[in-house]
């Protein structure tokens, strides 16, 4: 008796058992069926994820970054090197020659395309044009430290150079407060970029701004004739001349990514804009837009 007990009693635990099971499949598969419209939306997905990536929008993949030059210097090199040219500033370019000279000594080898002394002597022409004592000085020590007597004879000569007074051009002693706002800044604009340009030896850049001086709007004759007396090509010794085409290279690389653009561009669309040149200011800023990337030697990894 006890048997037959215990044997309904496992049968009845085992059928309500199935009875559970079916309930909660019917329950799953009714939560989990599609309404046509939600079927529909599904099968877009696929549609809108490619359609993401090949329209660029917000959840597409980001662009590649620029190809560093020597991925063990960093590239921070790269970075604040075509930055302190186009910037004229002298400070950041020593802090470039000194940490190409860190990372020869560290890695036992020079930068594959950027030699340090030809950098040091970049540095040096522009801390000696800008009077930066504090740079030559900090150059000075490096050239010591690397054993180079003749690169370090050339930077105490600079640093004789820079502290010799010299008598400013006559275009230069007109007072700010006596030219016109829009005047200045276009003056300003193209003396900047003429000397990066002259810096990183950029021919063509150099070659486009000498041949707009004619034509730039608001400037006096005697402004134009000390702009074009900046533009011209100054010699350098080989190192330097390969760490100016290097130089050259990954500016041309940068302004074609929108960045690090000439600044007596922006001045001049911005004259356009507001009327206060005519039309011609415009093209002028296309022409030297054009220019500043056009040079870029596509065989050198910096032009990507």
């Amino acid at each position: 008796m006890k048997k037959h007990r215990f044997t309904f009693l496992f049968a009845a635990s085992c059928l309500a058992a199935l009875l559970v099971w079916i309930a909660e499949s019917r329950s799953v598969a009714q939560c989990g069926s599609l309404t046509p419209d939600e079927e529909n939306q599904q099968a877009d997905i696929p549609q809108q994820v490619s359609g993401a990536f090949l329209t660029g929008s917000s959840r597409a993949l980001p662009p590649a970054p620029a190809p560093t030059l020597d991925p063990a210097f960093g590239p921070q090199i790269d970075e604040n090197l075509a930055r302190a040219v186009h910037d004229g500033d002298a400070g950041l370019l020593t802090d470039v020659a000194l940490q190409l000279a860190e990372g020869q000594r560290v890695l036992l080898r020079p930068h594959k395309e950027l030699p340090t002394t030809g950098v040091m002597r970049m540095a040096c022409r522009l801390a000696a044009g800008r009077g930066d004592a504090a740079s030559l000085g900090r150059l000075a020590k490096a050239a010591q430290t690397c054993g180079d007597k003749q690169l370090g004879d050339d930077i105490r000569a600079a640093q004789k150079t820079a502290s010799e007074a010299r008598s400013p051009q006559p275009a230069l002693l007109a007072s700010v407060l006596d030219m016109p706002a829009e005047t200045f800044a276009l003056y300003r604009a193209c003396l900047q970029d003429i000397r990066a340009a002259r810096l990183a030896d950029d021919r063509p850049l150099l070659k486009t701004l000498a041949d707009a001086l004619p034509e730039l709007p608001l400037l006096s004759q005697a402004q134009k004739d000390c702009l074009a007396g900046e533009a011209k090509p100054s010699p350098a010794a080989d190192d330097e001349a390969q760490a100016r085409r290097t130089c050259t290279a990954l500016l041309h690389a940068t302004r074609s990514r929108g960045a690090l653009l000439p600044r007596s561009a922006q001045v001049l669309n911005q004259l356009a804009s507001t009327g206060a040149a005519s039309a011609q200011a415009k093209h002028l800023a296309d022409k030297l837009n054009a220019a500043s990337r056009a040079a870029c030697d596509p065989t050198n990894p910096a032009c990507g």
